[in-house]
């Protein structure tokens, strides 16, 4: 039995995996997609999301993994071009774009560190009807593993 159920194990999903874990709750992560994969992404890494990797140990990872900084911006309108440099955030003073593999990567290996289970890899997940449980009665939930998908643990 688990509290909570977080469908989707990339950054949003790992991330709140690991918050909730960490503060205790058992917490099982589900995603479609076997990991590691890639996705098309245009992911980049804005100050207050590098302050929060660096608040949860992650952003030398990521900076590790050969992610450049990107500390100067240019914005070219034609005949005005705009420059600057970013302002420090939280200690961070660049943006960043890691690959998504290795983005995910590390925030899944943080959520099961954190006590999350999963990356568990589903065909489907079929909720009951009710819109929203707002009992302390467990709700059951149906679901199928992915048998071609590949596991990370």
């Amino acid at each position: 039995m688990y509290d909570v159920i977080v469908v989707g194990s990339r950054v949003a999903g790992s991330s709140a995996a690991m918050l909730l874990a960490g503060k205790g709750l058992k917490v099982l992560l589900v995603d479609r997609a076997g990991f590691p994969s890639d996705t098309l992404s245009t992911h980049q890494v804005q100050l207050p999301g590098g302050a929060r990797l660096r608040r949860w140990g992650l952003l030398d990872k990521v900076v590790a993994s050969g992610a450049p900084p990107a500390r100067q911006v240019s914005f070219d309108a034609g005949p005005v071009v705009l420059r600057g440099r970013y302002p420090a955030f939280g200690g961070v003073d660049a943006v960043y774009s890691p690959r998504r593999t290795v983005l995910d990567a590390l925030l899944l290996e943080a959520a099961r560190s954190a006590g999350a289970v999963g990356c568990v890899t589903l065909i489907s997940l079929v909720l009951p009807k009710r819109p929203c449980n707002t009992s302390t009665k467990p709700i059951s939930v149906r679901w199928r593993r992915n048998p071609s998908a590949s596991r990370s643990g």
